[in-house]
């Protein structure tokens, strides 16, 4: 927090810790609260602005979409260019004797073929009705799509960090040995909806919701993992906890067990009000 605030080299700002801090406050179980730090120590510690934390999935493919690969190429080079802490507008996607290159916006007049502006070619992805429909290599039951969260009710995910493989939705970082899958995803995971980080093994958590953005870059077989840092992909991932809060009070949240006992009511409200924020003007923005 210090090195944020007065260095003006960091690789963190203020906002994001905070966020990040106030969302892990309200996390209803104890030692989520404080394993997720022993989560962070084993990878390099990437933020959102929005305090999400970046994290790993591998999934198979259920549905191969009719471009897997074009849809593939993208996301990855979207997350490459976010990877850089650049805007995907000032990047766009030409073909060149028949590879695929992105380049900056300025160097695409050097190139024949201009297939669009990389930001504009990512928000197409959700939009095209024939997309790839990714899985868990597990179950092969679940539906994950980019762009679109993945939830689960908390009550019926496992929260004992003693378990080691129990029911949840699983998120890691790029130290974690297992490859349960033939892609990587880049993710985005709000610290409230982590429900446990196994005693065993604190390279991987699972949780009740998560957002799938990117393909990952891989190198020799390996994550090229995120930087330290905080990156500009707006999301929030705390939706369902707003909706109840139009029902239920703060002390109801905490008898149900759905926020934690020992936030106070002043941190809760900032908490709520940069997340309503969020949800009305940036829920997913796709620059």
């Amino acid at each position: 927090m210090l090195d944020a605030n007065y260095n003006p080299n960091s690789n963190y700002t203020v906002e994001s810790l905070i966020n990040f801090w106030k969302y892990l406050l309200l996390n209803p179980d104890k030692h989520v609260r404080k394993g997720l730090f022993d989560w962070i120590a084993t990878g390099k510690f990437a933020l959102t602005e929005d305090g999400n934390i970046i994290s790993y999935r591998n999934v198979d493919v259920k549905t191969k979409g009719k471009d897997k690969d074009w849809d593939t190429f993208i996301s990855q080079q979207w997350g490459k260019v976010k990877k850089w802490k650049k805007s995907p507008k000032n990047y766009c996607i030409v073909e060149d004797r028949g590879e695929l290159i992105c380049v900056a916006n300025d160097k695409s007049s050097e190139y024949v073929q201009v297939l669009g502006v990389l930001s504009e070619l990512y928000a197409d992805l959700d939009t095209k009705e024939n997309t790839t429909v990714y899985t868990d290599w597990h179950s092969h039951t679940m539906e994950i799509k980019m762009n679109e969260a993945v939830k689960m009710p908390r009550e019926e995910c496992d929260n004992d960090p003693s378990a080691s493989c129990s029911r949840g939705l699983h998120q890691k970082n790029a130290a974690h040995f297992g490859t349960f899958g033939d892609n990587t995803l880049v993710c985005l995971t709000n610290p409230y909806n982590v429900v446990a980080i196994p005693d065993y093994d604190h390279t991987k958590f699972r949780a009740c919701e998560y957002l799938p953005v990117a393909h990952a870059e891989l190198e020799y077989g390996e994550i090229v993992e995120f930087n330290p840092g905080t990156y500009d992909i707006p999301y929030n991932g705390i939706e369902s906890l707003n909706n109840l809060l139009q029902t239920e009070s703060l002390e109801d949240l905490q008898k149900q067990g759905l926020v934690s006992k020992e936030i106070e009511a002043e941190d809760f409200k900032f908490v709520m009000d940069k997340a309503r924020e969020v949800i009305s003007k940036r829920t997913v923005v796709i620059d």
